[in-house]
């Protein structure tokens, strides 16, 4: 239980910090539009389903109470708390229509309705923005050149789009919980990749919760099965799976001038899709030494091409009572071998 508790609070801290490392822009676009709209005496408007119903109420309670100090009332009303609204349109019309029909009635000009999803698929949730858009809302997203539609609401993420209507009410719709939704069940790749600095920072945190810290490298140009079990049998060393990723210099400076077919960004993204990949760095020297040095891991991996002697770090990490371990590869499974195979079977 102790593990598992200390899993998702690692989780809330990593969903945190993807958030400060990618949304913030969006974020704050929204709450300027936000701002605007209450000066012009406009309102927000919240609706979603289950947990997001109790989020829309939460976030309506503080607009309407404070946040952070003593303010006057910020006008905010949640779509989920009128049940006699709710159940009647549920009975005469459909559950889907609860939320679309609310905001047809009570929509007003310079308004902005925000939407939660803990699915991504909700389809009153849907049917709501899509009655914004019908009322004339128009886009004016911070990502106007990732613009969706309406109702595709599957692949949106957190903070876009944003609709918004000059002459009537304006719509930001938002769902949280298809990215929380994918990182409980398989952590999005995006929250694993990390910079050193950062990385070296948390450290202490994954080690006062009594994590042991495993280290490995590699190119990992396009990706097979070897990488696959190479990087499972390494996670079995310990707790958490730290992958420092060669760039591209460095891949080619180590494998050639035509190497790496994939490039740094791709690479890493892959790895970090993998379950046993807690978290994924860059290095553009020809070794790691430089992470090794910063994160002073627990055991360091590398696969039985290696000998003990010539690993990177191995010394530095026996030094202070750390392990190095090596891992047998899979048999016959290898980058070159692969790119051998493709030129010859594609002449």
């Amino acid at each position: 239980m102790r593990n598992r508790i200390e899993e998702i609070l690692l989780e809330s801290i990593q969903v945190k910090e993807e958030l400060l490392r990618s949304n913030i822009s969006q974020i704050k676009d929204i709450a300027d539009l936000m701002i605007e709209s209450l000066k012009k005496n406009g309102k927000v408007i919240l609706f979603g389903n289950g947990g997001s119903a109790a989020d829309s109420q939460h976030i309506a309670a503080e607009f309407v109470g404070r946040f952070k100090k003593d303010r006057s009332a910020l006008a905010a009303i949640a779509l989920t708390t009128n049940t006699s609204i709710i159940t009647s349109l549920a009975n005469d019309y459909g559950y889907e229509v609860v939320f679309a029909k609310q905001i047809e009635a009570l929509g007003q000009k310079n308004d902005i309705a925000v939407g939660i999803s803990t699915s991504g698929k909700a389809k009153n949730v849907a049917l709501g923005i899509k009655q914004a858009k019908k009322n004339g809302y128009q886009d004016c997203s911070p990502c106007r050149r990732r613009r969706r539609r309406a109702g595709k609401i599957g692949r949106y993420i957190t903070g876009r789009p944003v609709l918004r209507n000059r002459k009537g009410p304006r719509s930001t719709y938002y769902y949280r919980t298809h990215y929380m939704r994918t990182r409980r069940a398989n952590p999005l790749s995006g929250t694993k990749i990390t910079g050193l600095e950062r990385l070296r920072k948390k450290i202490p945190q994954l080690k006062a919760a009594g994590k042991k810290i495993v280290f490995t490298n590699g190119c990992f140009d396009l990706l097979h099965y070897g990488h696959v079990q190479y990087l499972e049998n390494a996670k079995k060393a310990g707790d958490i799976l730290i992958v420092g990723v060669n760039s591209d210099t460095s891949v080619s400076a180590i494998k050639g001038k035509h190497r790496p077919i994939v490039n740094e960004k791709d690479r890493m993204r892959v790895v970090a899709g993998l379950e046993s990949v807690n978290y994924v760095v860059l290095f553009k020297e020809n070794t790691p030494l430089k992470i090794i040095m910063a994160i002073r891991p627990d055991v360091l991996v590398k696969g039985a091409d290696w000998s003990k002697d010539k690993i990177v770090g191995a010394d530095f990490v026996t030094g202070y009572g750390g392990r190095v371990a090596v891992i047998k590869l899979a048999k016959g499974r290898s980058t070159s071998k692969l790119i051998k195979k493709i030129v010859r079977t594609n002449p």
